[in-house]
């Protein structure tokens, strides 16, 4: 497989894995609670299956695509991410699972998402969606 895909595909489960988050609107009482499980519904605007990278070697097409996303935000300001990326080198598919966890804080519309490996990611919340723009990618998620 060629390298720039294996690449790629880390780079991408990196930024997914740490920027899978979500948070509620707000109305005229204040903020709704940001806890619960939230779903990454697009990637640059596009919906799930997501296609990263696709290139043919020797004949052979290989695949990178985004499959499902999850993030879950506790009281506590903890959240577990979650991201499913699957490889398909010519007909045989295979499927990986990355996982972070981390603390997150908001003010305002926006907030930062501090990954257990000490990456931060910022987000922003504008009309009840958290879009994370990171590595040239745009990521929402709801509820």
């Amino acid at each position: 497989m060629p390298a720039i895909i294996v690449r790629r595909a880390v780079v991408l489960l990196s930024v997914l894995a740490l920027s899978t988050v979500f948070t509620s609107c707000s109305d005229s009482s204040g903020p709704e609670p940001i806890t619960g499980t939230y779903t990454l519904r697009t990637v640059n605007a596009l919906p799930l299956l997501y296609l990263v990278v696709s290139e043919t070697s020797g004949g052979v097409t290989s695949k990178f695509e985004v499959t499902d996303g999850n993030a879950v935000l506790n009281a506590d300001n903890s959240f577990t991410s979650s991201v499913t990326l699957r490889q398909t080198v010519g007909s045989t598919a295979t499927s990986t699972v990355s996982s972070t966890t981390g603390t997150y804080t908001i003010s305002g519309s926006a907030l930062t998402f501090r990954g257990s490996d000490g990456l931060v990611t910022p987000a922003t919340l504008v009309s009840g969606t958290i879009t994370v723009a990171t590595g040239g990618l745009a990521l929402a998620l709801s509820k």
